[in-house]
């Protein structure tokens, strides 16, 4: 019988970070095990402490995560003194005693907090839990304890540029991997932007505003990628802060249109125009680039709408834009915008507006010269080009094209993936009692 305990929050911490759900956690345990032992029931267990992992489910979830035992709170910590509690906040702590001075790292207020608590052996795990949270960088949300950077201020002017360096790489993980292999070093990187700003002023403060805008944009194009529209939200939300104090309109713009997009996600054409609208009202104070990709996302959003005028003239002048920035050499987000892309987002749009035939032909040449590092955006492609081929009534090669689209998404995780295949379903309905799309429909349904 394994023993209850407290709430494991740097398990589910780690969950949320990568944006799993408990259930990914089971089916990665499950496909390390070639069986189907754990489920989100036990993962939840878990994580809400009414479970303790035995330590053969410990080193799978350590394997699962790519982290310790101890970075995932699944072993017991030694038991420090409260000294040695506050070095532990510091990321000071490395076991063995320490001197009661050390009490001085932490606000007073926190201090009278903490031995308040220390006092009652059921709240020392938790305790100790929390701290150990804060120090790894992986404090539970909300959390009011402010801790010390792990990284010194003085070197804050390092940091961005060093996160700047490491930007195209991760963007280029997401291309070719997914959202999930990505989450966890962008959650990390935020966490030190996001420690250093409230101690620094100034050039500098701005200079990392500008570099946390962009990855916290990221952080929500990833969450909305896998399926946690919360999270999304949250962060469009610190980066248009961001960009805002730091006096970026290209991320201001670029936020806009993360923001239209999410609404396009949710059908809300109105606002998805509005936002995409609102991207432009810089003007040519924005890159061709930075024009083309608010542009691509109007005519998305008139698409919703059924206003094929307006969206065919948005996409003409986006790709216009798209082919001028490549000739410029423009920087800064928005690098995936070219003009083979908008093309691809003209195909999207054709069955929006219900013309799959024009659909078909601009997806076939558009996967065809798609180059193999963007993997993930190829499946969701694949399930469009699927959809567009079963509502032009060519269901064989629509199965074709489905199955070749959901071993990306099951590949990727990807959402944006399963969402179209969702669409697929429906498209291929009339058409279930055949076997070949009987057996799609069925594991489509279970993706």
């Amino acid at each position: 019988m394994e023993e209850a305990r407290r709430p494991n929050e740097l398990l589910r911490r780690a969950r949320v970070l990568r944006g799993w759900s408990q259930q990914r956690v089971a089916d990665h345990i499950n496909q390390l095990l070639g069986t189907a032992r754990a489920d989100r029931e036990l993962v939840y267990r878990w994580e809400v402490g009414k479970r303790t992992p035995s330590p053969f489910y410990r080193e799978r979830l350590c394997q699962v995560f790519a982290m310790t035992a101890e970075e995932l709170g699944l072993v017991e910590l030694t038991g420090p003194g409260l000294a040695d509690a506050a070095r532990t906040v510091a990321g000071e702590w490395r076991g063995g005693t320490a001197d009661a001075s050390v009490d001085s790292l932490l606000p007073e207020s926190v201090n009278a907090f903490v031995r308040e608590l220390w006092g009652d052996q059921v709240n020392r795990r938790a305790i100790l839990q929390v701290l150990g949270a804060l120090a790894a960088g992986t404090a539970v949300e909300r959390a009011s304890l402010q801790r010390t950077p792990v990284v010194p201020v003085a070197h804050a002017s390092e940091v961005a540029d060093h996160l700047t360096r490491a930007f195209p790489e991760l963007s280029t993980a997401d291309w070719l991997l997914g959202p999930h292999q990505v989450l966890g070093a962008v959650g990390g990187h935020l966490d030190i932007v996001q420690q250093l700003l409230p101690n620094i002023v100034g050039a500098k403060r701005v200079r990392l505003l500008q570099v946390g805008a962009r990855y916290a944009e990221f952080a929500s194009w990833l969450n909305q990628d896998s399926g946690n529209a919360r999270a999304a939200t949250h962060w469009a939300d610190r980066a248009m802060e961001w960009a805002q104090e730091a006096g970026n309109p290209f991320m201001v713009s670029y936020v806009l249109v993360r923001k239209s997009d999410q609404a396009a996600a949710t059908r809300d054409a109105p606002r998805s125009i509005g936002l995409a609208q609102s991207a432009l009202q810089y003007g040519r104070r924005l890159t061709s680039r930075g024009r083309a990709v608010a542009l691509q996302q109007v005519a998305v959003g008139h698409a919703l709408a059924g206003n094929e005028f307006a969206c065919q003239r948005a996409l003409d002048s986006a790709a216009q834009l798209a082919e001028r920035s490549q000739h410029e050499g423009d920087q800064g987000p928005g690098r995936y915008c070219t003009p083979a892309y908008v093309e691809i987002q003209r195909a999207a749009t054709w069955i929006e507006l219900g013309r799959p035939e024009h659909a078909i032909s601009l997806f076939e040449d558009s996967l065809a010269r798609l180059p193999s590092v963007h993997r993930r955006d190829r499946g969701v492609y694949l399930a469009r080009l699927a959809a567009a081929y079963a509502l032009s009534g060519s269901p064989d090669i629509s199965v074709r094209k489905g199955w070749e689209a959901l071993a990306v998404a099951q590949a990727t995780g990807s959402r944006r993936i399963t969402t179209e295949l969702g669409q697929l379903r429906i498209r291929l309905a009339p058409w279930g009692s055949t076997p070949q799309v009987g057996q799609l429909l069925k594991e489509l349904q279970a993706a």
